[in-house]
């Protein structure tokens, strides 16, 4: 049982090596090749495999918790009952692995890139639910009866796929979300993320919604707190009674929307544009809204502690009081 905690491997050639029972805890692999290397029982915890090559390997109950795996090469592996909790995993390459079975759902894809490929993998069994899956690859895997519920598929590619008994409720999907050819997801309980859609009191806190096309959808009640929304598109939306606390709508699009009685403690609306929209009864304590565009917008009885107002435009709109701003 060898004790390889902390060493470092970096940029190392460990084609075909052999790690049984060994502990490379906290060890540094980056850049390293690993290709068809074999790691059994090996602990991997908080280890660094960033732009590693772990082609054709194969890992059999290995704990890679909390390891490091940005642009890391894991084409034609295989997994076999490997610990990924809090693995971060970006731009890593999985094409053509086994990944029969394997638990991603603890793992942290960020949300500003992901982009990580599974093109023609083994995804039977797979668990993704929950994860941010934005621009993700899937063409050509068989994802047979994995797991897909509550998670984000913005854009991602699942032309070819093999989406036999595939759970996906609750998963955001898009217009450019690409489903194999006579695929019908209508059943599967996907929040479909388009202009003038239904969302009336879903939960999509937390959610990236960064960019998005969502003109005159209906949003009434749903909660959107902490959600991602700058520069996402909310004209004539309905979010009224809506909770979007903490929110980030940095540049969003709010002309003609409807928010009475919605919840916006906190929320960040710097450079918002909410020309003509419906804001009576609001609550802004605590809000962003600097630069933000409320001409013309109606803040009747709207509760504005705290708000911090730095350049933004108030002209025609009607205040608390109902008087209206010069």
């Amino acid at each position: 049982c060898a004790n390889l905690s902390g060493a470092s491997f970096e940029s190392v050639n460990l084609t075909g090596a052999k790690f049984r029972d060994a502990d490379l805890s906290k060890s540094k692999l980056n850049s390293a090749n690993l290709s068809e290397a074999k790691l059994i029982n090996t602990n991997l915890c908080e280890a660094d495999l960033s732009s590693a090559n772990l082609s054709q390997a194969k890992l059999i109950n290995t704990d890679l918790s909390k390891a490091r795996m940005y642009s890391t090469n894991l084409e034609k592996v295989k997994l076999r009952n490997v610990n990924l909790s809090q693995t971060f995993l970006c731009l890593v390459n999985f094409t053509k692995s086994n990944l029969s079975g394997i638990n991603f759902s603890q793992a942290k894809t960020p949300i500003d890139s992901n982009n990580s490929n599974f093109s023609g993998a083994n995804l039977t069994k797979a668990n993704f639910s929950g994860l941010f899956l934005r621009n993700t690859d899937f063409t050509n895997a068989d994802l047979s009866q994995a797991n897909l519920s509550k998670a984000n598929l913005l854009n991602g590619n699942f032309a070819g796929a093999n989406l036999e008994m595939v759970k996906m409720n609750q998963a955001l999907c898009s217009e450019a979300t690409v489903f194999p050819e006579g695929f019908n997801y209508t059943k599967l309980g996907i929040y479909f993320i388009a202009p003038n859609v239904s969302l009336r009191g879903v939960n999509l806190s937390g959610t990236d919604l960064r960019g998005v096309n969502l003109n005159g959808a209906d949003l009434r009640e749903a909660n959107l707190d902490g959600a991602i929304l700058n520069k996402t598109d909310l004209r004539y939306a309905n979010l009224s009674r809506s909770t979007l606390k903490d929110a980030n709508l940095r540049e969003a699009k709010l002309n003609a929307a409807e928010l009475t009685k919605a919840d916006l403690r906190s929320a960040d609306l710097q450079n918002v544009k909410l020309r003509g929209a419906e804001l009576v009864s609001v609550d802004l304590r605590a809000a962003k809204l600097g630069f933000a565009d409320l001409s013309g917008a109606n803040l009747t009885d709207a509760k504005l502690g705290g708000v911090f107002w730095d350049n933004a435009k108030l002209t025609g709109a009607t205040m608390p009081d109902g008087s209206i701003h010069e």
